[in-house]
């Protein structure tokens, strides 16, 4: 009789580990992988920025998976410089054809301005490059007098707007391309990248 009771408890017990272990194992894998896709998405977020290249309306925001491009990073002060937030802007592509920002900033909000060589006194910096294969230009402007205000500065977005005047730099590839380039209505919201990665 004894024997009989042992192995019926044996037998609830099994029964009832094996039910706990079958509903938590669908239900919890399903609810922990779910919740670490939307933490990627949200972390991550997205971004998008917009402005007009010479009357040629420019746009972009896709983040790349090592997310590099249209996402910011904070870098420790440098040469008694402030902490500085750095990104970089990819337009959309038209085949192989896009146009690209490196944004070099104060890491607070204001209002910055910069001029050729202005670096060491302003430590503002933004560069235009021109990635167009589909008409063999391929040039990079330098600041000769921008303005670029960070709007809001959170610990996980950028907001601001940027203008004025690029020259092209006396190391382009292409320079039978304009000598000037004006930007309007520069715009940029892009997140701070969540990734293992950070551009040089």
């Amino acid at each position: 009789m004894q024997f009989i009771k042992f192995i019926s408890a044996l037998l609830v017990s099994a029964n009832f580990l094996l039910g706990c272990s079958g509903s938590s194992g669908n239900g919890g894998n399903k609810d922990i992988s779910s919740s670490v896709n939307e933490s990627a998405t949200s972390s991550s977020g997205n971004a998008n920025f917009s402005c007009t290249i010479d009357g040629t309306p420019v746009s972009g925001g896709t983040i790349d998976d090592m997310q590099l491009q249209n996402a910011a990073f904070i870098y420790p002060p440098k040469d008694n410089g402030p902490q500085t937030v750095l990104f970089d802007l990819l337009s959309n592509k038209k085949g192989d054809d896009f146009y690209s920002y490196r944004f070099s900033l104060p890491d607070k909000e204001g209002e910055y301005h910069a001029t050729h060589g202005s670096y060491d006194q302003t430590h503002t910096s933004v560069t235009l490059d021109f990635n167009l294969r589909s008409s063999n230009n391929f040039a990079r402007y330098n600041e000769d007098s921008i303005k670029v205000t960070i709007d809001k500065l959170t610990s996980s977005r950028i907001s601001g707007t940027f203008s004025g005047v690029w020259k092209l730099s006396s190391d382009t590839r292409s320079p039978q391309y304009k000598d000037k380039m004006v930007v309007s209505n520069g715009k940029f919201d892009i997140p701070f990248s969540t990734g293992n990665m950070r551009p040089e």
